[in-house]
């Protein structure tokens, strides 16, 4: 009996210092100063960043905050007229800086990411910064129960938030290897970690979406990469948006 208490115990011990570690290493990333002048490489204005779906939403706000940080940036979208007015905007506001556009449809089922890996290829300096913020819902947001959603819009719901991400990353990773440090940060849900109804096949593919971001920096540390590429997986609720106004 005394070793099954003592067994016990430890096993309590264990656990609530499993869950303190998660809880510490989560909100670390949310309250630990940015280190984002790391990846300037000590140049500011010679290194680039990507940011996917950066024509509205949390993607806009990314662009903004890390011009102001002193990057380039090169937006990814699917309009180009839209984008083309973003880059004259942006570059009468940041007239030291450059900006570029690449146009796919992250929605495809064959999105264009050799259109991605060429405009990295181009760019007059390294890439350093890839985010993976592209995703949410197809146009005509369908929240019907999953067998009263339409094939093209589950596929488009899929392509959007799980394929195009996987397929950038895989195909960017060893520019951001050779230009290290770098940073990958995916932009996941917590839609993702709540199961919720009306929004099942999406909340499945923001759940392997925060597995993939752990994962691959687990698979980071095993390849002894964890300082040259930083992978960073970061959960978001509801935010205003070109698709969520309210």
């Amino acid at each position: 009996m005394e070793y099954m208490q003592t067994a016990i115990k430890c096993l309590g011990v264990g656990t609530i210092t499993y869950l303190a570690y998660t809880l510490i290493d989560g909100l670390s990333t949310y309250v630990v100063p940015t280190k984002l002048h790391r990846y300037h490489h000590e140049r500011p204005g010679s290194t680039w960043t990507l940011v996917t779906g950066g024509s509205d939403g949390i993607g806009r706000a990314f662009v903004d905050n890390l011009l102001a940080q002193g990057f380039n940036v090169l937006i990814h979208g699917r309009n180009e007229t839209k984008l083309s007015r973003i880059q004259d905007e942006l570059s009468a506001q940041y007239p030291h800086l450059l900006i570029r556009t690449v146009i796919s449809d992250a929605s495809s089922t064959q999105p264009d990411i050799i259109a991605l890996t060429n405009a990295v290829a181009s760019l007059p300096g390294p890439l350093t910064v890839l985010i993976n913020n592209v995703g949410g819902t197809p146009p005509g947001t369908d929240f019907s129960p999953v067998e009263a959603q339409s094939t093209t819009y589950l596929d488009a719901l899929i392509n959007m938030n799980l394929r195009f991400p996987t397929q950038v990353t895989r195909a960017l990773l060893p520019v951001l290897k050779t230009s290290s440090p770098a940073l990958i940060m995916n932009i996941g849900s917590v839609a993702g970690q709540l199961p919720m109804p009306y929004v099942t096949t999406y909340g499945a593919c923001k759940s392997f979406n925060n597995h993939f971001s752990a994962a691959l920096k687990a698979e980071m540390r095993a390849e002894g990469l964890a300082d040259r590429v930083e992978v960073l997986g970061i959960l978001v609720s509801k935010v205003i948006s070109a698709s969520t106004r309210q």
